[in-house]
């Protein structure tokens, strides 16, 4: 049912981008940008052609898991708006910076030192110069897509307004926050219903914990075996009788519940569709009843 395939290939591909991008600032604009040391002009058009077509390679190689990346987002979050998709390197302008670099004409250096300097762009001569000034312009141009990439994270922010703080309290097990975190990856791509699911589970589970609990202090009469053996809106039942739950958390926790309910008995035949405003607020009256729970 939860399509964590989906979710491994959004977060494979991502890594993808962002790796061949920290390679390209390291290898093509830390390394290779050096080889751009030319005698004439005629040996420059070729360097600045090698360098360009080495360069074009990787950017396509990124440029395809943008597109990858975004038909991935596009149908795992085609129920939510305002979700940044990421921006493509411009070949266009790539070219045009390279085969403008100019002024690239080694000047005479001194020993071994000298060499250096020149060869990694660490002096102010007129062919270090030069290739910082390539190196600024090439950056710019990727700087576009790293920016998409940061407002794709923060978009992905507003995604875990419905579970509040929940992960940050202290009171609440780690087994328990790792089934939430499940939930908020399935929300995060768009499975609301899958998201609404696993937070009603939670819920049953920590009403079954809470009715054990209540046994065990003895303020409750009934054997294990009743209360494992339960459903859950028996569960419910038995805590609002025995007014160990309010008639207003009894409401929420039933709300919950008959969410959790189509969702989970809903066959592929049956086109089951749950709100983004029902989910946002089915999920936090779930986070805020889990931290009840889990306070007891």
């Amino acid at each position: 049912m939860f399509n964590f395939k989906l979710i491994f290939a959004i977060g494979t591909v991502f890594n993808s981008i962002n790796e061949r991008l920290k390679q390209i600032e390291g290898i093509h604009l830390g390394i290779l940008i050096h080889s751009l040391r030319y005698k004439n002009k005629k040996e420059g058009i070729e360097k600045k052609k090698d360098f360009f077509e080495s360069l074009r390679k990787e950017i396509l190689l990124i440029n395809k898991d943008i597109a990858l990346f975004n038909r991935m987002i596009r149908f795992g979050l085609n129920k939510f708006t305002n979700i940044e998709e990421l921006q493509p390197i411009s070949l266009t302008s790539i070219k045009k910076i390279i085969y403008k670099h100019k002024g690239d004409l080694p000047t005479e250096t001194k020993g071994f030192d000298g060499y250096a300097s020149d060869l990694f762009a660490e002096n102010d001569s007129a062919s270090s110069l030069s290739r910082k000034n390539t190196i600024m312009k090439l950056q710019n141009v990727l700087f576009i897509t790293k920016q998409s990439i940061g407002n794709f994270a923060k978009s992905l922010d507003k995604l875990k307004e419905p579970y509040g703080n929940i992960l940050e309290s202290k009171n609440i097990r780690e087994g328990i926050k790792n089934e939430v975190k499940k939930s908020m990856s399935c929300y995060s791509i768009g499975l609301i219903g899958e998201a609404t699911l696993i937070i009603g589970r939670i819920l049953e589970k920590l009403t079954e914990d809470y009715l054990i609990k209540l046994n065990k202090r003895k303020r409750i009469n009934y054997t294990l075996k009743i209360i494992k053996e339960a459903d859950f809106d028996t569960k419910i039942n038995l805590l609002k009788k025995e007014k160990a739950i309010s008639s207003s958390q009894y409401s929420k926790i039933s709300a919950v519940k008959w969410d959790r309910n189509i969702f989970s008995h809903s066959s592929k035949q049956v086109d089951i569709k749950i709100s983004i405003k029902d989910a946002k607020s089915i999920i936090s009256l779930g986070c805020n009843l889990i931290e009840f729970f889990e306070k007891k």
